[in-house]
């Protein structure tokens, strides 16, 4: 096993080992910038859902919570 690696490195020359050492890293580079830009996204998505959860619970409280404070006949 070790020995076929080895025929196989020393059948490679530098050109194309750089090569693929800088195709590797230009992909990944663009990969963790979109990365990044789809987090920020999801960052704000979850705030405005956030936002509007709160303000739901606020209005639900309000149509529900009258009820509680109404006197009850006996």
């Amino acid at each position: 096993m070790t020995a076929e690696i080895l025929n196989v490195l020393k059948d490679l020359n530098l050109a194309t080992i750089l090569t693929v050492i800088a195709a590797t890293w230009w992909f990944n580079r663009t990969l963790r910038s979109d990365v990044k830009e789809i987090k920020e996204e999801i960052k704000s998505i979850h705030k405005e859902f956030k936002f509007i959860n709160i303000r739901l619970s606020r209005v639900e409280g309000t149509l529900y919570g009258v009820d509680i404070y109404k006197e009850k006949e006996k």
